[in-house]
């Protein structure tokens, strides 16, 4: 692209003013510009001004960090591994790319970033850091200590957890975010010394994020945030139903029969099979307001406690369907009952008459 102030079509790198021509003409008071002080075949030494990175259009930009400082544990502590890390000037240059929006793309894989972010030229800088991931022994007793509390997922699903899990991990000493700089990976292909001014974006980049999506630093611990919340959902289940019911037997294909061609069950296809005398319906202890008690206690604070208005809800619609379903199934017996043969508006049979 062009720079303000050169021609269409002229690179900035490349163009440099033409020497004066003339002893009339105004030049700086740099001596080494003054034509006495030149030596033969020496051209001036004209200072560039300094350049700014290529603009992009519809980059990420920083949001929640964009004004203000960070003010949760999880961005604090990532912002402080890589303060540290790299040079003050790189990083100041770091925050402003990301104010800017200089990252073009962003992948959070489990325990790696990779992203590409527009510097000066016309090639957009590959950036890859790796952080490292929790062996699965640190994640049972995660998942563990998550589904103990309906409260844990329901604020994981709200984005509201940040501190709180922090909590969480360290009751199982287990460190939320990386205590070392030296235990994460840098990779740029720009020319500076690594880590560089773009690492420093990606990671303004991800601490914006987890201002508002702190469930993303499990993706950066190497799980990524839809499996924990099946696993969540899996240990929850176990806690409140039992192993038995959580685990259904699966179907073993061996023990079962091969089914018979369709052109030779096309008499009977629609009949019910001796089989069915043989079904056992069983039904399971009701349990009232079995979801408001899987939940738990609401987080939310009033005069009057939401589950137990909702309970009162649910036993309210309740009472009115089942006499909705008493009333459709009265109705239906009066009309079989008046369609019987044999008797009349009176109830008496026909011979008695």
């Amino acid at each position: 692209g062009t720079t303000p102030g050169t021609a269409p079509g002229t690179s900035h790198e490349t163009a440099s003013p033409n020497p004066p021509t003339s002893a009339s003409s105004s030049l700086p008071a740099n001596p080494t510009t003054n034509p006495s002080t030149l030596q033969p075949h020496s051209r001036p030494n004209y200072e560039r001004p300094p350049r700014g990175p290529k603009r992009v259009r519809d980059g990420m930009k920083l949001k929640a960090l964009k004004e203000n400082a960070p003010n949760t544990v999880l961005s604090i502590a990532w912002l402080e591994l890589f303060r540290v890390s790299i040079d003050e000037e790189e990083f100041t240059q770091g925050f402003e790319y990301a104010k800017s929006g200089q990252v073009i793309t962003l992948d959070i894989q489990p325990g790696a970033m990779v992203a590409k972010v527009q510097g000066v030229i016309g090639r957009p800088y590959s950036v890859r850091i790796g952080s490292p991931v929790l062996d699965e022994a640190q994640w049972q007793d995660l998942i563990q200590e998550l589904s103990s509390e309906a409260i844990h997922t329901a604020r994981l699903l709200s984005a509201k957890a940040s501190d709180e899990l922090h909590d969480v991990f360290e009751s199982i000493d287990v460190d939320l975010i990386p205590l070392e700089a030296s235990s994460l990976t840098f990779a740029c292909d720009c020319r500076r010394p690594n880590p560089c001014r773009h690492v420093a974006t990606v990671a303004h980049i991800i601490a914006d994020r987890l201002e508002s999506r702190p469930a993303l630093i499990f993706t950066l611990r190497g799980l990524p945030f839809d499996e924990l919340l099946d696993r969540l959902r899996h240990a929850r289940q176990i806690q409140t139903r039992g192993v038995a019911m959580a685990h259904a037997d699966p179907m073993i294909p061996e023990t079962q029969l091969a089914a018979p061609p369709l052109e030779e069950c096309l008499d009977d296809f629609w009949r019910a099979g001796r089989e069915l005398e043989d079904v056992v319906q069983t039904s399971e202890k009701h349990v009232e307001h079995a979801l408001l008690r899987r939940l738990g206690p609401s987080p939310l604070e009033g005069k009057f406690p939401i589950a137990g208005l909702l309970a009162s809800i649910y036993d309210t619609v309740s009472r009115y369907a089942i006499e909705l379903r008493d009333r459709a199934e009265g109705i239906d017996e009066a009309r079989a009952f008046a369609s019987e043969p044999g008797e009349d508006e009176n109830g008496d049979d026909d011979a008695s008459a």
